[in-house]
């Protein structure tokens, strides 16, 4: 009693029964470290540290057999993987939603993190830091069918399927994907 009457103050915080929404992004609780990102044809990724990567450089990595590394990008944990299929569709993968695995490893197959059609494949893959620029994307078909778009259109927010690029019909596939503003484009 003595200590509280020498020491003693009353509460200055204000007690309330009203709750505030606290928003975070969950990019914003990981943390930004130097990664390579590889992807193969037969859509299998991985995330190396650069450490990792660096002490078994000169060494190949394991793929299954007919696979081949389909983009291998020095990145950021905090950067997005747009994947593209054959079907025309594509994927956001954050790369920290990739498991981190060792050089020598296969890797993880695309599908374990987002399902996939049983016949469909990588055809290209980006690195993008930042969607918020001028950039497009030219996506062109087996067919000839051409289709040209801003990047910031294939920013998503929900990311646990695959997304549609370009409406095609079968049996067209698509063939490739350019980055860039394409001016004068000739199709043979």
């Amino acid at each position: 009693k003595e200590i509280e009457k020498e020491f003693g103050n009353p509460r200055r915080t204000v007690i309330r029964d009203e709750v505030t929404e606290i928003k975070f992004d969950a990019k914003d609780m990981i943390p930004k470290e130097n990664v390579i990102v590889v992807a193969t044809n037969e859509g299998y990724v991985k995330r190396i540290p650069l450490k990792s990567y660096v002490s078994s450089s000169g060494e190949p990595t394991t793929l299954k057999p007919g696979d081949f590394i389909r983009g291998l990008y020095s990145t950021t944990s905090l950067d997005t993987l747009l994947m593209f299929t054959n079907l025309g569709n594509f994927i956001f993968l954050p790369a920290y939603k990739i498991d981190e695995q060792k050089w020598k490893d296969l890797g993880v197959y695309i599908n374990n993190i987002v399902p996939i059609d049983k016949n469909e494949r990588i055809v290209r893959v980006f690195s993008i830091s930042d969607f918020k620029n001028d950039k497009k994307l030219l996506l062109a078909s087996k067919s000839g069918l051409m289709k040209q778009v801003n990047l910031s259109d294939f920013e998503v927010t929900r990311y646990n399927k695959p997304m549609r690029a370009m409406k095609l019909d079968k049996p067209d596939e698509l063939a490739s994907v350019d980055m860039d503003v394409k001016e004068n484009i000739i199709a043979l």
